[in-house]
């Protein structure tokens, strides 16, 4: 079957001629865009799907059996699971996922599956796996948790283990009161006063954000998971209204997406790329369309834009979401979703922009293009982003497309310039509008994956309070340090700097 990936062949001859360019002579003296402090937002890796694939997704309980001491930490044929992600890992929590604590399901370290780390009390043996997977250079341990109603003095004991040992990050899935909003506050508001240096995850009660710390949206299907992620933050945005609305949405896997609309990560994809050990195509990471699990420096880049834009509230500033919903579609073949069965034709819809903090970005096309989704912000401390994601069609069976924005003409209306600006993924070209004329400035970028800065001037177009960026300079700068293989989109930060 052919599959159609619409980018500009062109623009390759470009790319390398502006990659093999000298930079501008200020460039070498300017340090890099990003800050070394880490990333403060609380995003984590989980290993839920690292699991699944160490198993070959056997059973549910063998995914769950996989996670242990000899996974996490041993050197084994597809082990060493703390070794992911070793750029950003330090702004990272490393969240084990189901099956840590059985067969019991406690709360508790079970010497059968960390036998180094169960050897005294339980609020030692926390401290000791937590204090390990920092040792290894992690910013901190993740824990899943069952929403299971137990008693106050259990939670209890358990959050004042938590605030001992130093464990950073509870994930509060599925369970008998994965719907009981009034449960899951309690575990909150138990967790604020008891350890208020956790962070508790809320999901399945989308209202959760108005008081949650961070609000998953929840598992999607990777190749159509772009509509379905941006459906779900659209129907989270609109709880500003509802106040305190103080709640963090984490978008799990789509960095990109939560890049530029300032939400927190829960990654799922990792580094064992290819086959399942049996030799099966990884259906939650199919190789097609993206090819997701390849995309491992869209990971490196969205977390480093944490360092410099944090992700922020619901309740901090309105959003604006389009009528316009986009419908995107995907046929099913053999081994290409965890949970749709081949031969299936699936739809998902979405608002085709989302903006937070600033108008709607518009979109123009060339001739006969479809367009992309389009998101974008203003966070509080001023930076701004923007992002153009990909499309699933499928007219037919036959005739299965991935589409990108390479033929979309972009433009945002910044306003007032106070921060750096993200972009993210492919364009036929990004307009940004000032409030003033910027006659006088420099524009250097870098890509996000890199350190080296770029005086970019002299390739782009300044028209007044205009910047124009061709989209041949946006992947030739925001793909400059891309690792070899890796089929991320670009992404990089932009400054102005006054002559």
């Amino acid at each position: 079957m052919q599959f159609s990936f619409k980018t500009l062949a062109a623009s390759a001859v470009s790319i390398c001629l502006l990659l093999t360019s000298a930079p501008g002579p200020a460039a070498p003296k300017l340090q890099s865009l990003i800050p070394n402090t880490k990333d403060k937002s609380p995003d984590y890796f989980c290993t839920w799907n690292i699991q699944g694939y160490y198993s070959s997704y056997a059973t549910n309980r063998a995914q769950k059996d996989a996670v242990g001491e000899s996974t996490v930490f041993g050197t084994g044929p597809n082990e060493n699971w703390l070794d992911q992600y070793p750029r950003v890992k330090g702004d990272l929590f490393f969240l084990m996922d189901e099956g840590w604590d059985m067969p019991d399901e406690q709360i508790m370290v079970v010497p059968s599956r960390f036998p180094s780390y169960a050897n005294a009390s339980q609020d030692t043996n926390f401290k000791q796996i937590s204090d390990a997977v920092k040792k290894r250079g992690w910013r901190g341990l993740g824990l899943w948790m069952r929403s299971d109603a137990r008693t106050d003095d259990f939670w209890i004991q358990r959050l004042n283990w938590m605030n001992t040992s130093g464990v950073g990050y509870w994930k509060v899935d599925y369970g008998a009161n994965e719907h009981d909003g009034v449960w899951r506050r309690h575990l909150s508001d138990m967790g604020r006063e008891y350890a208020p240096n956790l962070t508790i995850e809320s999901a399945l009660v989308p209202e959760s954000i108005t008081w949650a710390d961070t609000y998953r949206t929840y598992d999607v299907d990777v190749l159509l998971s772009i509509p379905e992620t941006l459906s779900r933050i659209a129907g989270e945005l609109k709880y500003k209204s509802v106040p305190p609305a103080k709640g963090l949405i984490n978008c799990e896997d789509e960095v990109y997406i939560g890049a530029a609309l300032g939400c927190s990560y829960g990654i799922m994809r990792h580094g064992f790329a290819g086959n399942l050990p049996n030799g099966r195509q990884d259906f939650v990471f199919p190789p097609i369309t993206r090819d997701v699990k390849r995309c491992n420096d869209e990971i490196v880049r969205a977390v480093r834009w944490h360092r410099i834009a944090p992700a922020f509230a619901v309740g901090t500033n309105d959003a604006t979401i389009s009528d316009e919903e986009f419908k995107d579609n995907w046929y099913f073949e053999k081994d290409e979703s965890w949970h749709i069965s081949a031969g299936s034709m699936v739809s998902e819809a979405a608002p085709s922009i989302i903006a937070r903090g600033l108008p709607l970005p518009t979109v123009s096309l060339i001739s006969g293009a479809i367009a992309p989704y389009v998101v974008a912000s203003r966070n509080p401390n001023g930076a701004v982003a923007v992002a153009t994601l990909g499309r699933t069609l499928c007219p037919s069976e036959n005739d299965r497309e991935w589409i990108t924005g390479d033929d979309a003409d972009i433009n945002l209306q910044v306003g007032k310039y106070s921060g750096p600006i993200g972009i993210f993924g492919r364009y036929h070209s990004l307009t940004l509008n000032f409030d003033k004329p910027i006659a006088g400035q420099r524009i250097f970028a870098q890509d996000l994956a890199g350190d080296i800065p770029q005086d970019i001037t002299s390739r782009i177009k300044i028209d007044g309070s205009q910047i124009i960026i061709p989209g041949e300079i946006i992947n030739a700068v925001g793909l400059s340090a891309a690792t070899p293989g890796d089929k991320s989109d670009p992404g990089l930060v932009m400054v102005l700097r006054r002559r």
